[in-house]
């Protein structure tokens, strides 16, 4: 199948998605009045998105847990094409430092087991992993401040990577575990349920 019949496919499935899409739609609000005052906020948000008011980089939402990494957990997400499981451990190592401490760590655990589970049988994949490199480089602590990840964040990060790109692999998957349960250990009570 050559680039034209492979483009013309993903076209006809994508107006098939959207007809679909669209069809559920009208199918669950059936029976409801259509709203001008949801046209009118459509229209505001659309204005907001093409002035750049609120761009989604330039802010957090609930918190500031991620504002002192400068290469943002989020970009690094979508250009490594990270699965969704693998992306909750990836946030959650990322702002344990900031937010939720031990409590992060055990998230991230869950979730690696999680994707150990439902990627059962799946073979090694493709991934732009020289993004992660290029991740932990720009955030990398320097001379010891606050700011950043530290070696121990940046094991567990490639030790993630690597369960990412072979899930059927069990020792990649015990690798990523044991530097969770390491980055557990530097909280009082590690691994222990507790208040986080």
């Amino acid at each position: 199948m050559n680039s034209n019949e492979n483009s013309r496919l993903l076209a006809e499935a994508q107006a098939q998605l959207l007809e679909t899409v669209s069809t559920f739609r009208s199918e669950i609000t059936a029976g409801r009045p259509a709203s001008r005052d949801a046209k009118y906020e459509i229209e505001e948000i659309v204005a907001q998105l093409a002035a750049g008011d609120s761009h989604p980089l330039r802010y957090q939402e609930g918190g500031s847990h991620y504002q002192h990494l400068a290469y943002q957990p989020a970009v690094c997400m979508h250009e490594v094409g990270m699965p969704p499981l693998i992306a909750a451990a990836f946030k959650y190592i990322c702002r344990h430092r900031r937010k939720g401490g031990a409590g992060d760590i055990r998230k991230a655990i869950h979730y690696v087991l999680l994707h150990r589970e439902l990627a059962a049988g799946e073979g090694p994949r493709v991934y732009n992993a020289f993004e992660i490199i290029d991740f932990l480089e720009v955030n990398r602590a320097q001379d010891g401040t606050p700011d950043g990840l530290t070696p121990s964040d940046e094991e567990a990060i490639l030790d993630l990577a690597t369960f990412m790109i072979d899930p059927g692999n069990d020792l990649a998957c015990a690798s990523a575990i044991r530097s969770l349960r390491q980055l557990a250990r530097e909280y009082p009570g590690g691994l222990n349920r507790g208040e986080d």
